[in-house]
């Protein structure tokens, strides 16, 4: 006859094993998208990436990172609770959008425009449509003295995105360079 106490600390350790491996804490495989019959579902941001380019130019000093990110996390998020039916069935699609963020963070409909189209409905209004579900946007920063700020949103369903481009130095930068090597160059 199994003792009380070894029966209750079975049941404990099995629920606590399975509350575990629901909680997705635990994954089957260090790379569940090459494994058959895997317990959890791959990330989304792996399936759906999603960028973001700033437009406007920045004053000097300026730092929107935090805002910018806050409203590209939003965004995102807002995308993957709707994911569109085409894409989670497996087609590939990408979706650039550009918008006008107000000063005071809001995004009037005629500032938000799709600047290449996937082809398909269901991903051009599921990336517009995680754009306007996260407004209004929080005011922008007070040291930001443009009226809006212009950034380019590309949503890129099961296809992936460009590598990074090269950071591009600024001409006045190279062209004093040359001067000096120039001048130090003569005799």
């Amino acid at each position: 006859m199994p003792h009380l106490r070894s029966t209750k600390s079975n049941v404990f350790v099995f629920l606590a094993l399975v509350a575990f491996l629901i909680s997705g804490i635990a994954k089957a495989s260090p790379n569940p998208g090459t494994q058959q019959g895997h317990l959890i579902p791959p990330d989304p941001a792996q399936l759906y990436p999603v960028t973001v380019e700033v437009l406007s130019s920045l004053p000097e000093g300026v730092n929107l990172e935090p805002y910018v990110n806050k409203v590209y996390y939003s965004i995102r998020h807002n995308l993957f609770v709707n994911l569109p039916e085409s894409a989670v069935s497996g087609e590939h699609g990408v979706v650039v959008v550009r918008l006008h963020i107000q000063k005071d963070g809001s995004l009037p409909y005629k500032f938000i425009t799709i600047v290449s189209s996937s082809g398909k409905t269901d991903m051009d209004y599921a990336a517009l449509s995680a754009i306007r579900t996260a407004a209004p946007f929080g005011r922008l920063p007070e040291a930001f003295l443009v009226p809006n700020l212009d950034l380019m949103f590309t949503f890129y369903f099961r296809s992936t995105p460009p590598p990074p481009k090269p950071k591009i130095v600024p001409v006045r930068i190279a062209a004093n360079h040359i001067r000096e090597s120039i001048t130090t160059e003569r005799p």
